[in-house]
């Protein structure tokens, strides 16, 4: 799966994007449900809500066999259809853990955005409902494994990983709390207040006053950066690189 921030299901390493009609829709859909027994009858009326129930089976029948030709490994039975979990690569877009996050980050693999960003397909009403449910949790376990991440490298003072995980969190969810304290903790800790109180204006900004309760963390951690960290001579960590 190359789901975040990517729209790209790979089979057999032949790429599939959203063009591939209702073969990419469905493969998102058995990938993310991997492992389960499906119900024939249920997948035909989620792609094909307004056909016969003929038309329906007939029509899940040649996507079955459109996909088993590409190489998906499908287990089929006559009420049931399904993908064995090992039939899924177990990357971080397939499993979004902070273990799968390491061994993306060790072999410089990991690339973080939306999931499936752009892909809105018309199957049906149920599907899109589905979809969005679907991206919701899978941000949702990114946004978690990234701070898990960054608050274990934050306890050993690595401040430029911690901010370099914060900055991928934010670019999945641009108001996260957890992620500006993390980037305005590290701009502090690496010298550069002004910087630091800057991340934090700006969130406030974006907040709204009608919101500005939810952001007292962010107001705390404003002001103690202004009275207990001194300004120094350089206004960002960049400007502290010694040339010559």
């Amino acid at each position: 799966l190359r789901t975040l921030g990517e729209c790209v299901i790979e089979v057999d390493g032949l790429p599939l994007g959203p063009g591939a009609d209702t073969v990419f829709p469905a493969l998102v859909y058995l990938t993310a449900e991997r492992g389960r027994h499906l119900s024939r009858v249920g997948l035909a009326d989620l792609f094909w809500p307004g056909a016969t129930p003929a038309r329906g089976r007939h029509s899940l029948r040649q996507l079955l066999y459109r996909l088993r030709a590409l190489g998906v490994p499908i287990e089929a039975t006559r009420e049931r259809v399904s993908l064995p979990e090992s039939a899924v690569a177990p990357t971080f877009a397939a499993q979004p853990t902070r273990d799968r996050l390491r061994e993306a980050q060790a072999q410089g693999t990991l690339v973080i955005g939306a999931f499936l960003p752009g892909f809105a397909p018309e199957c049906s009403p149920a599907y899109a409902d589905w979809l969005d449910a679907q991206r919701s949790a899978v941000e949702s376990q990114v946004r978690r494994a990234l701070l898990d991440a960054a608050h274990e490298h934050q306890l050993r003072g690595e401040w430029a990983e911690v901010d370099a995980l914060a900055r991928e969190c934010l670019r999945i969810d641009p108001l996260n709390e957890a992620a500006t304290i993390l980037r305005a903790q590290c701009a502090a800790m690496l010298g550069a207040r002004a910087e630091a109180l800057e991340i934090l204006d700006r969130y406030g900004a974006e907040l709204g006053a009608a919101r500005a309760d939810l952001g007292r963390p962010v107001a705390a951690l404003r002001k103690r950066i202004a009275e207990q960290f001194p300004a120094r001579r350089y206004a960002i960590p960049s400007d502290r690189c010694f040339v010559g």
